[in-house]
């Protein structure tokens, strides 16, 4: 999103500047919610709190529009999303969902599994060195 917030990467209206921890919590310090978990988020929009709400619909659908271009372009056996614990149990889930479901083309609905994965405390590391080793086994990309 080009006329989106600033991103710390030097760019503007990336996925992080919406969908990441540290932007959904930015969003409610702002609206003046003192959530400090999803859980929490998730639990006053329950409650029908109109700023939790905004924000788990902002993330959500911006997680779901990116999911499913991964899906267009790439046409994957299933997409897997590492979450930390009740991450994605609530309306962040139901939006995104809905979201891939609304932005893929008619053809494509439907056939891509999400598989949730909670993070642990080696998955960082894994990541590492996954991108460590793709670049070592394809330099060109």
């Amino acid at each position: 999103m080009p006329a989106g917030k600033p991103c710390r990467c030097g760019k503007r209206g990336c996925l992080d500047t919406v969908a990441s921890l540290t932007a959904i919590f930015e969003q409610a310090r702002m609206e003046g919610i003192e959530a400090t978990s999803l859980a929490e988020l998730e639990a006053l929009a329950r409650k029908g709190h109109s700023g939790a709400i905004h924000i788990l619909h902002q993330a959500g659908d911006a997680l779901g529009m990116a999911i499913s271009h991964q899906i267009q372009t790439h046409d994957p056996a299933a997409i897997m999303l590492a979450h930390q614990p009740d991450s994605f149990q609530g309306l962040l889930n139901t939006v995104m969902q809905q979201a891939i479901e609304t932005y893929l083309l008619p053809g494509m609905a439907g056939k891509t599994p999400l598989i949730y994965r909670p993070l642990e405390q080696d998955s960082w590391a894994l990541a590492a060195a996954s991108v460590a080793l793709t670049h070592v086994l394809f330099p060109e990309y």
